[in-house]
């Protein structure tokens, strides 16, 4: 794919040198020369020392650039007309470019906005007790660029999310996009985005959205002068763009992450729109602005918000997002957006005017880029004023400001690649910005740059890689099989020829592939099998170095599948499905109660498999591997999904507010009973604790509530209250109060909860509420309040709650001994197993902490029952079903098998894994391999299959097992065939 590439030079002259005719333009005498490759320079000049039959005295001055090879020359202009001259020399062989030396006016950049003085965060001279320099060097990026159009005269948008703005603002309102494509107040959706009249912006606070974008302007004002408030109009501040865009939606400052996400859509929308229809219509969005965002969120329970930044990047926008203005590191503690991993996301922390990072900032070696200046910086307030603004809501803006700045710089082979890989620009900006960072000693080692915004460095850097010869860009493999691959890129007009090589990694020869079109097909690869390859542009001018290489792997690897997920049907059934791995002939799925150590096996010719007779509301753990004919996989990583049948807690929707605000005040403890949760402040000032155990509390019994509230800094008076569904109908009511405060508190509270007699058995849910001054509702949607919800599962149980334990079976059986195993009873503290030969009247017996029991010490060919009960904490429950097994009656000596039974461990001792090689004989049923710890307890058990005869390899992990001595057995339908001590270390 050929795009259009104009050479930078020209254009950046003509775009840079308006010229008055009546003015002298030029250095007299004076040409500034770059020649194409390998042409000797002095044996040019030599051509050139006659023209027109006149001594020119052609010679050279001095050498411009290294880099590009610019050389200045001088000539008797006093004896040639210069223009014929000129003209001549750009006509000739070998030229690339020829042109007069210009004189270039001073021009003003700094704007004669009359408080541009206290905008220390442009230039910084040590005013108010700053230190000289800590700036961003705006008078030199306003060399380069004041905003508002790129190159190739699109205007730049940057969109500001935030709770309003003041759109009359004397200093901004000229800078305020508009929808032009909607005619405002026709209550028409005129040009078909979805949104009527949304002419001024949008505004999704409401159940219905418009475009009143005004909302609460004091924040937002403030936000978008940063990025934009009109400069050199003699009037209050500049913004970092001194013309540009802003498009404003409305979004409050308190509000639902569906409300965050369509905020997002709405610049999304508009760019997208731009980039399908080569800028006829949406807006030329390039950066977004986000000033607030969730302390403490966390990335897994935000997965649609933080790839939503990876949409907006693959269109072309930019994110800047401000971190907590909290002494915190997201890295551990977490915080949305500015932890999630988009590549699309510029994450900022706030720095003051000393140039070191403000202490209530927040910091991450892994998710914080850069620190801007946001610490008391001058810029627009609502009512047409101006003042101070701090925190990184105002360092944030700074970066959005740049973004949109670096899109107006003077160069058309930047706005060539916008054009046609949108995305790619996008992090090229955000390359450049990094890559400009001031190194900050108070940033290092905690941010990803460790350094401070300098906007006129990321300008230069731009510049600095705007040359005359762009490379082969946005690589992309259109199709990849086993033994395909297609590799699609983009190159431009300029570009004369592209090569490609490629080879298979860890290979040293190259497959050169000269003048490579794209798409190009690679020939038929191997199939499980990494390759890499390289583009290398070439333009009439230069030719570029390959580029750096990108390894790909091709299909058809024996491989457990990698996406699975579960659907539920009922308390006990669920259907797996998982993702197809084309080597795959069949799959083999096992699955168990998380709690209990054996698996079930099952076979699959599909990627979709039914599951019944499940255990309700249990949590299961389910692992595949692929079966490729001659290869099997290992099993994949474990996938959990929990069956229906919980009761009211989990099985309804509970209603969770989304106005809370858990900064300064959240529920610290909460203890009832078995319950002891010590929180802190939690994200969205909801705390979810339902996945907890279920706390039991017994029909009639009373509970010690312990309730105690934490505080980031002054203790303030809450109010607590707690609700239990006892109705199990998905709401609380009032009489389903079981503590009220009755007045506000700093203090923890000690009260008693009592259940009653006839209180609904089963499982619901309980809630905990604590609101600064008062309790408004079970929901508080009421709009900015202060406080937590925190919400735990309750199970209300009879008073004798300790049930028999169920599933009582075998696990294996020997000639004299016998391990059994049953399924855990919620209720139990430990059980009391006993056990007898059949015919005798005494039993033996032992206290189990666990839910399995190695008998020994049996006679051989006996037969046994086994019975086993819960105790409890106040009681136990009536003993199992008798069950009846009888041990092996041959002997280990004598059994012909044993002798048959030939296989080795290594390495042992091993530390990581063991390799396990059967050689199997002729038997009858299935075999097993268990692992058992020095006291007899069973470890782990591998099934091996059908004893079919051959030799069977597996290999056993052990990396997360304790060092020791362990034991490994072979069994066959039960009976173990031989035992072999192993080492882990």
């Amino acid at each position: 794919m050929k795009k259009t590439f104009l050479p930078f030079l020209a254009v950046f002259l003509c775009y840079y040198l308006p010229l008055n005719g009546q003015q002298l333009r030029h250095a007299q005498g004076e040409i500034l020369l770059k020649l194409q490759p390998k042409i000797n320079l002095h044996q040019w000049i030599d051509q050139w020392q006659v023209y027109e039959s006149k001594p020119t005295q052609l010679k050279v001055q001095k050498e411009v650039s290294q880099v590009v090879g610019i050389w200045l020359l001088s000539f008797d202009f006093t004896r040639i007309d210069e223009n014929r001259f000129l003209e001549a020399i750009r006509k000739s062989p070998g030229v690339a470019l020829a042109q007069f030396n210009h004189l270039i006016d001073y021009r003003a950049t700094v704007p004669n906005d009359p408080l541009f003085h206290l905008q220390w965060q442009y230039l910084n001279t040590g005013q108010d007790g700053g230190v000289a320099g800590a700036d961003f060097d705006m008078e030199k990026a306003w060399d380069i660029t004041t905003g508002g159009l790129t190159a190739t005269g699109d205007t730049i948008v940057v969109c500001i999310v935030d709770s309003g703005i003041d759109s009359q603002h004397q200093d901004l309102s000229r800078n305020l996009w508009v929808n032009r494509a909607e005619i405002p107040n026709n209550n028409i959706d005129d040009d078909n985005n979805g949104y009527i009249d949304d002419y001024r912006g949008l505004n999704t606070t409401g159940s219905v959205p418009n475009d009143n974008i005004s909302g609460d302007p004091r924040h937002g004002t403030s936000v978008a002068g940063i990025v934009g408030a009109a400069g050199n109009n003699a009037l209050g501040i500049s913004g970092i763009n001194w013309n540009i865009k802003l498009m404003v939606v409305t979004n409050g400052l308190n509000t639902t992450e569906a409300k965050v996400l369509e905020a997002y859509n709405y610049p999304l929308s508009f760019r997208k729109r731009y980039n399908e229809t080569n800028g006829a219509e949406g807006a030329f969005v390039v950066a977004t602005n986000s000033s607030w965002g969730l302390n403490f969120g966390q990335v897994e329970d935000a997965p649609l918000w933080c790839a939503f930044y990876d949409s907006l990047g693959f269109y072309g926008i930019l994110n800047a997002g401000a971190t907590a203005n909290k002494i915190v590191d997201v890295d551990v503690e977490g915080d949305l957006p500015t932890a999630c991993p988009s590549d699309y996301l510029i994450a900022v922390t706030n720095v003051d005017r000393r140039g070191e990072k403000v202490q209530a900032a927040g910091w991450g070696l892994k998710s914080i880029d850069l620190g801007a200046y946001g610490e008391d910086v001058y810029t627009l307030n609502s009512s047409n004023d101006y003042g101070p603004f701090r925190g990184t809501s105002a360092a944030t803006p700074q970066v959005a400001g740049a973004i949109g700045l670096m899109y107006a710089a003077p160069c058309p082979a930047f706005m060539d690649i916008v054009k046609n890989a949108p995305n790619v620009a996008a992090l090229l900006v955000k390359q450049y910005l990094m890559e400009g960072v001031i190194p900050n000693e108070t940033l290092a080692g905690i941010s990803v740059s460790g350094g401070v915004l300098n906007i006129n460095n990321g300008l230069l850097a731009l510049m600095e890689g705007c040359g005359s010869c762009p490379p082969s860009t946005n690589p992309e493999l259109v199709k990849l099989t086993d033994t395909e691959a297609i590799l699609k890129w983009i190159d431009f007009d300029i570009n004369t020829r592209t090569d490609l090589r490629w080879r298979q990694t860890g290979t040293t020869n190259w497959t050169t592939v000269t003048n490579a079109t794209s798409p190009y097909s690679f020939p038929p690869l191997s199939a499980c099998t990494s390759y890499e390859y390289q583009l290398k542009a070439y333009c009439q001018a230069d030719t570029l170095d390959y580029s750096a290489a990108i390894i790909f792997r091709t299909d058809g690897c024996c491989e457990p599948p990698i996406q699975t997920e579960a659907s539920l049907s009922g308390p006990t059934k669920a259907t797996i499905a998982w993702s197809k791995v084309l080597a795959a002939m069949s799959y083999t799925v096992r699955y168990r109660p998380d709690d209990l150590d054996d698996w079930e096996m099952v076979d699959a010719d599909t990627t979709v498999l039914d599951l019944d007779g499940l255990l309700s509301c249990t949590n299961y753990e389910v692992q595949i591997r692929t079966n490729c004919g001659g290869e099997i996989s290992d099993f994949g990583s474990s996938f959990y999904f929990m069956t229906r049948g919980c009761g009211a807690c989990l099985d309804l929707e509970y209603c969770v507010t989304d106005f809370l605000n858990s900064d300064n005040e959240w529920i610290e403890r909460v203890a009832l009973g078995p319950l002891n949760n010590r929180s802190g402040p939690d994200p969205e000032a909801y705390g979810d604790y339902t996945g907890l155990s279920f706390t039991q509390l017994t029909q009639g019994s009373s509970y010690t509530l312990v309730l105690e509230p934490g505080y980031s800094g002054i203790s303030f008076g809450e109010y607590f209250k707690v609700w239990i569904d006892f109705n199990q109908n998905g709401s609380f009511q009032s009489n389903e109060v079981v503590f009220d405060a009755g007045a506000t508190t700093n203090a923890t509270l000690t009260s008693t909860i009592t259940i009653a007699p006839n209180a609904p058995l089963g499982i619901t849910r309980m809630r905990v509420i604590m609101q600064f001054q008062n309790v408004t509702s079970t929901c508080p949607f009421t709009g900015q309040e202060f406080g937590e919800i925190e919400d735990y599962c309750i199970e209300i149980v009879p008073t004798n709650n300790c049930n028999t334990p169920v599933g009582l079976d075998t696990i294996a059986v020997g000639n004299t001994m016998s391990r059994v195993s049953w399924r855990k009873e919620p209720a139990a503290v430990d059980y009391f197993l006993r056990y007898r030969k059949s015919g005798n009247s005494d039993w033996l017996a032992a206290v189990v902490n666990d839910t399995s029991f190695l008998i020994t010490n049996l006679a051989i060919c006996g037969e046994y029952e086994v019975e086993v009960k819960s105790r409890c904490n106040q009681s136990q429950s009536d003993y199992s079903v008798p069950l009846v097994f009888k041990t092996s009656c041959v002997s280990h000596l004598d059994d012909p098998r044993q002798e048959k039974i030939n296989w080795q461990v290594s390495p042992n001792p091993a530390s990581d894994h063991f390799l396990v090689e059967i050689k199997i004989p002729e038997l009858r049923g299935d075999l097993d391999l268990l692992m058992f710890d020095p006291m007899g307890k069973l470890i782990t058990r591998f099934p091996i299959g059908r004893a079919i005869p051959g030799i069977k390899q597996l290999q056993i992990p052990v990396s997360r097992v304790a060092a020791g001595l362990y034991f490994m057995q072979i069994v066959n339908n039960n009976i173990p065939l031989s035992t072999k001590k192993v080492i882990v270390f």
